[in-house]
């Protein structure tokens, strides 16, 4: 009787430590999980947005928040965070799916400062943002991405979809970056867009197809953190009101066990455009290998000084007769809406 009492006393306490043990198991699984995960060399990992990816989004992007157990619609707030809106910064793990943080689904043309599920064409979903001047004004989008290859990785192939909606009169600076510990950053160079100062008669969504590469020692088990970040530039009201809306999309990642040349990864490419002389004096000759539709030329503070809309040719010639001398920036849009940005000096 006495053995009977003491078998009840034991195997609840066993049962206890079992399902503790299976419960600990199924936590470090979350844990391994909670964030982009590259298992394996020369792979695409590709974020679309628009369908789940392990780590960051659960389902299609609606708009709804982060959670740290993200619901249908939500990003993974594990692998993916924003800094820099007037509701509060996030940091990995933090549940946030109300206020600035939940704004919903919507073609573009909002007002109110956050992030939406911005949908650029039909069908097509991206994580977006809609700078006002207490939101994102600076503001971050930062993803964690862990390697769990086995062994070290040398280098990162990066792709990534930048979009605007032109429809307000102010400009917005968008940089990269990238750190091991997100805390000290490093800037990827020719990745900075800046969106147009004027506003545009017939805005549409304007995708700028940008590629990086990372060459940094990522040891096994170590994690690496890529950071947008978003500033106001220039335009007339600058301070007040609302900025063009922005979009981050198809993001594909690629790592590399040696640095080589890179191999592009992404499924749309920028049109090769061509501009000399450079130094420039007294003109530009650019040509394109897809037809011109939009000239515009950037100082070195972000204000657009010269602009030339419908050009309808693969080649142009502008006037820089009149300009200081210094750096600049030559965007050419083409009519896919595909921007190609270089850096000049006169």
């Amino acid at each position: 009787m006495l053995i009977f009492i003491a078998k009840l006393i034991i195997n609840p306490y066993k049962l206890v430590m079992k399902y503790s043990f299976i419960l600990l198991l199924l936590c470090a699984f979350s844990y391994s999980s909670a964030q982009l995960s590259i298992t394996s060399f020369n792979t695409t990992y590709n974020i679309t947005f628009d369908q789940s990816f392990t780590g960051i989004n659960n389902g299609s992007f609606n708009g709804s928040g982060f959670s740290s157990i993200p619901s249908d619609g939500q990003i993974n707030s594990n692998g993916i965070v924003v800094t820099g809106l007037s509701d509060g910064d996030m940091t990995f793990g933090d549940n946030s799916a109300s206020g600035d943080f939940s704004r919903g689904a919507s073609d573009g043309q909002v007002g109110t400062g956050g992030i939406y599920s911005f949908e650029t064409k039909t069908g097509d979903f991206s994580l977006g943002i809609q700078p006002t001047s207490s939101d994102f004004n600076p503001g971050d989008i930062i993803l964690k991405i862990q390697n769990n290859i086995g062994q070290q990785i040398k280098e990162l192939n990066l792709n990534y979809d930048l979009l605007f909606y032109n429809n307000e009169g102010r400009s917005t600076t968008i940089s990269l970056s990238y750190s091991l510990d997100n805390n000290s950053y490093t800037n990827i160079p020719n990745t900075n867009i800046i969106t147009p100062t004027s506003a545009s008669d017939e805005p549409v969504w304007v995708s700028n197809p940008l590629t990086a590469f990372i060459t940094e020692n990522i040891e096994n088990s170590g994690l690496l953190y890529l950071k947008w970040t978003f500033d106001d530039t220039s335009g007339s009201g600058e301070g007040s009101g609302s900025r063009d809306e922005i979009a981050l999309d198809n993001i594909a990642i690629s790592a590399k066990s040696t640095p080589g040349t890179p191999t592009a990864i992404s499924k749309t490419m920028q049109s090769k455009v061509k501009s000399y002389p450079n130094p420039f004096n007294d003109y530009i000759q650019i040509e394109s290998s897809t037809q011109i539709q939009q000239i515009e030329l950037i100082n070195s503070v972000g204000q657009s000084i010269l602009q030339s809309n419908y050009v309808n040719s693969n080649k142009a010639t502008i006037n820089t007769e009149s300009l200081d001398r210094g750096v600049y920036i030559l965007r050419v849009t083409d009519f896919d809406h595909h921007i190609t940005s270089q850096k000049l000096m006169k």
